[in-house]
């Protein structure tokens, strides 16, 4: 069984949710905090989502606990001095620009492999999600 779109937005989105939950106990400002409870909630139904389409055929692996405890550490110390929204935002605007980059090349290869269409409408749901939050995040 080969690694579709699915294996690949399911890591994406839980590293999205384990980077939100970890910036949620970190910041201090609670309109940041309000944003980011926002989207840890998408991206709950992004992940419930890809639950749902998966069958037997797919290929799907959460994220290790040690990939987990990784992440909370390079944010941890990428924050150690600037605990700020404005950081923080820089932060997760470098990270939806990755995913979006990472999603398209998915998208192409997976229309190019006969992926089931509703996966890849999926996929293309959740690019526009990263792409708006780039408009949220920028205008902090």
């Amino acid at each position: 069984m080969a690694k579709n779109l699915l294996y690949f937005m399911l890591g994406n989105v839980e590293m999205a949710k384990i980077s939100t939950q970890q910036l949620i106990e970190i910041t201090h400002d609670s309109d940041f905090r309000d944003m980011l409870f926002d989207d840890l909630s998408e991206y709950e139904k992004f992940y419930n989502r890809i639950l749902q389409l998966k069958t037997s055929g797919d290929r799907l692996k959460n994220v290790s606990p040690l990939a987990a405890v990784c992440i909370r550490a390079a944010i941890n110390a990428k924050t150690a001095r600037d605990k700020s929204p404005r950081r923080m935002s820089e932060m997760l605007i470098n990270g939806f620009v990755r995913g979006i980059r990472d999603i398209e090349e998915k998208i192409v290869k997976a229309v190019k492999c006969n992926e089931r269409r509703e996966v890849i409408v999926l996929a293309k749901d959740y690019r526009r999600h990263l792409v708006a939050n780039i408009e949220r995040y920028r205008k902090i």
